[in-house]
This record gives structure tokens, C-alpha cells and sequence, in this order.
């Protein structure tokens, strides 16, 4: 599975993933614009701060932060979980 957490800032992405996959991570790969982490099971996490340019990027499953406007949510996040195999309600999941 292939999971992407996004955010307004990557600074806040990146501080939800270290929080959510303390103990579960089997590599790390920290960049400037993203980290990228794979848990011990084989599922990829990304981070990313959305812009128009994040809606080509697909995914099975996204963080997607509460303080990312509903206008945003609809022409972006959507768009980037359309084709998952996940059931619908487990595709996007809101934090703070």
C-alpha cells in the first residue's frame, strides 16, 4: 500500500508521519520537499504540502490535514485516491 500524507506545510506532514510510524519503520529516506518511510510490512509513506501540481501523484491511502480547505480537498485529494482499492471511507483520513 502506498500512503501519502499531505499537508499545507511539509514541516507538519513530516511531524504526523514520525508520530505515526515510530516503532513500525524499517527505512527512512528524508529529503528537503519529503520524507519517505517503508514500514517493516512493505507500505510506503510519502509526505507532500498540496499544491495543483500534487493531483498527477496516486496513492491508496491519504493523511490529509483538517486545515486543507474543502475547494482544495475536492480538485486535488480526490482525485489522487480515484483509483485505490481501498473501500472509499478508509481512502482519506483527516488529522490535525
Amino acid at each position: 500500500m502506498k500512503a501519502i500524507i499531505v499537508s499545507n506545510t511539509t514541516k507538519e506532514a513530516n511531524t504526523f508521519l514520525e508520530l505515526l510510524s515510530q516503532s513500525l519503520i524499517d527505512s527512512m529516506i528524508k529529503e528537503q520537499t519529503e520524507n519517505r518511510i517503508i514500514m517493516k510490512n512493505g507500505d510506503s509513506y510519502h509526505t507532500m504540502s498540496v499544491s495543483d501540481n500534487s493531483r498527477s501523484c496516486r496513492c491508496d491511502k491519504l493523511y490529509v490535514n483538517k486545515n486543507i480547505d474543502e475547494d482544495t480537498i475536492k480538485e486535488i485529494i480526490y482525485p489522487m485516491v480515484r483509483f485505490s482499492s481501498l473501500i472509499t471511507d478508509e481512502r482519506i483520513i483527516n488529522w490535525e
